[in-house]
């Protein structure tokens, strides 16, 4: 964006020769550089060449003279040593007679020649605004006429010749340096403006000022001239102590030139927020539309920080001030004050947006409700969205209106979440027409009569999975509903569902569509496995899965009859098929009409089955429980610390739940070889320290550390953390897996059930490092329960506890590549913040 190439301003020529001025930024400053004259003119090298032997009057030295009035300007003014003065006419020539052709009187002797006239070197008064003027007056019509023939030849017109004579005439009242600098851009104008442009550069004091002069003629030589007495004028608004910075801005900046000095926004305001509007200016935002902006920012949030990407500049926004006051008057006082920047940036990446706006704001929708609603459409900027999709989404803002007055306020605030998630999804605008109305009745029957938590992920994934076909899922009874408002409690488990679900329904739309409406259950769980591979794997996945027919399920009696699936085939089929019972036709008929409406099961199951196989491939080892199925499924979906997360579970001792890989590895062993101390108590650091006691509304709750390494990956998904499966730092539990120097630590009530956990490390400095215990919402009595395990786990280990505010500590990976560190916990601190958050 910046141009910081040398500009040429023009040639200077005086009674030393020619020479060039350039405008060159010379360390953050602007400064004039004066070199030897360039070869890109040879038009006026010529005549300054010609001047040397120039006899006045005649049609070259005038062309000669005009040439370099029009294509240069003097480098300073002076008075020739000597006045010019017009010379004597030379005598006329006697004219040839018939009686005398030779044009003289006499036949025989020829009258002696008179002395020939020296020529006069004109560059002597080339600086000498009088004496120029003297020596054009000397040359008659005939040399005007055919001097300004030979101009137009070299690509000069009447109007610059006369510009100037103009300028000639206006030279003596000119300062010195609005002539080197200024002069050589203003060509052209009228006598008036070129003296307007002259005062202002006087009360500017701009011949005191090199640097502010030297900018200013840089921005009329790159193509300000057409304005310049505008730049003046904004350039004595500017207060002086910023004028140089800003101005330099402002000629640096590349395309400045080509802007309206009264569209510039003020420079008033935290550094850079001027630069970064005039970069906008001239990617075509409107500057009504920008200085709305910063006056906003002024009112609302002075320090915030505007970018170059928060305003694209396509279009014309829909924005005034006025929609920010109808926004304002619907949310009452305690709006967010970056509200007002949020829907003027949205606006302006989305031209037509502020129609949308201005509906919801005047929809006279509870405030809660406008506030999310506008959000979800303040924040379409961020997702890029192609325009024609955000005016079909804008033209559906009165539809959205009418859906929310129907809803009570905490459903509709709901349903806003939940749209928000399945707006994402609309890649056209023909996709905002034909399927958001279905989407909205989807999202109400999801919100009807049901309470608690919920992660709009899930319902998202349907819409994706089933795409052109989403009318179809409000077939399904309120069955399906309720099992997937059941299945997205914890956000993990709905973002698996999500990616389980959507790459299912772009490979198989049909059986999504049916085990909706007939086995939503099976069809969640199944999707939450497939999930777990994560999208790419997923996909393929999905794609290789063949559908059942009637004929293949009948042939696959044995493969049906394992565990974990469910077999569709009747008992009374199955004898009939292996020859022990004979059925009639009408009764074969009708087994086999339930066997086919039971094909998506088998489908499922064998979406499942797939997906369980894919896996297998990843760990090598046939999981047995629920907690080999975590494990298994852990290293699905992690990408960090998967191979040696792979490793770890490859040897059997894991499996059994002995951490023994651990602490036999040989860099285990050279991790403990640094740290003698804990080698010494390393049985008390394997088994920690054991809490039994009582806490008010659990009962009696027990915490011990986990040495189990499928328990400690298991140590996110308890709680439903972002480190749990699903979660987007599920790779930490592996390395706290994988790593002999972290530990986890369970408190549970007397049936075994996960209260709490925490994670515990030991430094490079032989300090315990003790971390939030999650989940974040827990009891006080169970989060003072981990603060006085982890003092007790200290002592016991003789080690002290690093203090919240030292974040100076080191946590080495030994296996693993990496950990989510959280920083060190304050129990005292974070108890009385949980505290706050709940009063």
């Amino acid at each position: 964006m910046f141009d910081v190439e040398p500009v040429l301003l023009t040639h200077l020529v005086g009674a030393s020769g020619l020479t060039t001025l350039h405008i060159v930024p010379d360390e953050g400053r602007f400064a004039e550089r004066v070199g030897p004259a360039t070869k890109a003119s040879p038009a006026l090298t010529a005549a300054v060449e010609g001047l040397a032997a120039a006899n006045v009057p005649s049609t070259r030295s005038l062309t000669d003279l005009l040439v370099v009035l029009t294509e240069s300007v003097p480098t300073d003014r002076t008075i020739a040593a000597e006045p010019f003065t017009p010379g004597p006419a030379p005598p006329r020539r006697p004219a040839a007679t018939a009686a005398h052709p030779r044009g003289y009187d006499g036949t025989k002797h020829k009258p002696p020649k008179r002395p020939a006239r020296q020529p006069r070197d004109l560059r002597a008064w080339l600086t000498s605004p009088a004496d120029l003027s003297r020596i054009l007056a000397c040359h008659d019509a005939v040399h005007w006429t055919e001097a300004r023939r030979a101009l137009g030849a070299l690509g000069h017109d009447d109007d610059a010749i006369d510009c100037a004579l103009v300028v000639l005439d206006e030279l003596p009242a000119l300062p010195v340096g609005f002539v080197r600098t200024l002069l050589p851009s203003l060509r052209g104008v009228s006598r008036s403006t070129l003296r307007a442009i002259a005062a202002r550069y006087r009360a500017l004091g701009l011949d005191e000022e090199p640097t502010l002069r030297a900018a200013l003629a840089r921005l009329l030589a790159r193509g300000a001239a057409h304005d310049a007495l505008g730049w003046c004028d904004w350039l004595q608004q500017v207060p002086a102590e910023r004028r140089h910075l800003s101005f330099k801005i402002v000629a640096l900046t590349t395309g400045a030139a080509r802007l309206q000095p009264t569209d510039l926004p003020s420079v008033e305001g935290p550094a850079g927020r001027f630069d970064v509007a005039l970069r906008w200016l001239i990617r075509g935002a409107p500057a009504s539309f920008v200085r709305s902006g910063l006056a906003l920012a002024d009112v609302f949030a002075p320090d915030h920080v505007f970018r170059d990407e928060d305003l694209p500049g396509r279009g014309d926004p829909d924005f005034d001030e006025g929609l920010v006051a109808d926004v304002a008057a619907a949310l009452g006082a305690p709006w967010d004050r970056h509200g007002p920047l949020a829907i003027w940036e949205a606006c302006g990446a989305s031209p037509g947006l502020g129609r949308a706006i201005a509906t919801l704001a005047r929809s006279g929708l509870p405030s809660a409700v406008q506030a999310r609603a506008i959000q979800l459409y303040t924040t379409l900027r961020h997702e890029e969205p192609r325009p024609d999709k955000v005016e079909a989404l804008v033209a559906e803002a009165p539809t959205l209106v009418r859906f929310l007055r129907e809803l009570d306020e905490p459903r509709a605030l709901a349903s806003l979440q939940q749209l928000d998630e399945c707006c994402s999804t609309f890649a056209t605008a023909e996709h905002v027409r034909a399927r958001l109305p279905a989407i909205m009745e989807l999202v109400a029957r999801q919100v009807r009569d049901r309470a608690g938590p919920f992660d709009g992920h899930g319902l998202e994934g349907l819409v994706v999975g089933l795409g052109a076909r989403v009318a179809e899922a409000l077939e399904a009874g309120d069955e399906s509903f309720r099992a997937l408002h059941a299945s997205c409690r914890r956000k993990n488990d709905a973002w698996l569902l999500s990616m389980g679900l959507a790459e299912l329904g772009r490979a198989q739309p049909t059986l999504v569509s049916e085990a909706w409406r007939r086995h939503p259950t099976k069809l969640l769980r199944a999707a939450a496995v497939l999930g777990v591979l994560g999208r790419p794997w997923a996909r393929a996945t999905a794609r290789k899965l063949v559908l059942p027919t009637l004929e293949g399920v009948l042939d696959r009696t044995t493969d049906l009859r394992r565990a974990g699936r469910t077999n569709p085939i009747p008992r009374r089929l199955r004898d009939h098929r292996e020859g022990r019972v004979a059925l009639r036709p009408g009764q074969v008929e009708r087994h086999q009409r339930v066997v086919a409406e039971r094909l998506c099961i088998v489908a499922l199951d064998d979406v499942v089955a797939a997906a369980l196989r894919e896996l297998r491939t990843s760990a090598s080892f046939e999981p047995a429980g629920t907690a080999q199925l975590h494990a298994l499924s852990i290293v699905g979906w992690v990408q960090e610390n998967r191979r040696p997360l792979r490793r770890l579970l490859q040897d059997p001792r894991t499996l059994e739940g002995d951490d023994a890989y651990l602490f036999t590895h040989p860099a285990t062993r050279a991790w403990l070889e640094r740290h003698p101390l804990l080698a010494e108590r390393l049985a008390t650091w394997r088994s920690g320290v054991t809490l039994d006691t009582s806490v008010e509304g659990f009962g009696p709750v027990a915490l011990e550390t986990a040495s189990d390494p499928l328990e400690v990956l298991r140590m996110g998904t308890y709680v439903g953390s972002c480190l749990g499966l699903g979660g987007g730092l599920a790779y930490s539990a592996a390395a706290a897996a994988l790593d002999a120097n972290k530990r986890v630590v369970y408190a549970r009530d007397v049936e075994g059930r996960v209260l709490g956990r925490q994670l515990v490390a030991y430094s490079e400095d032989d300090d315990l490092v003790c971390f939030t215990p999650y989940p974040l919402g827990m009891s006080p009595g169970i989060r003072e329960l981990f603060a006085a395990y982890d003092a007790r786990w200290s002592e016991a280990l003789g080690v002290p506890l690093r203090a919240a505010d030292r974040s100076d500590y080191v946590i080495a990976d030994i296996l693993s590549h990496g950990f989510w560190d959280d920083g060190a916990w304050d129990p005292v601190t974070t108890v009385n913040r949980q505290s706050l958050v709940g009063m």
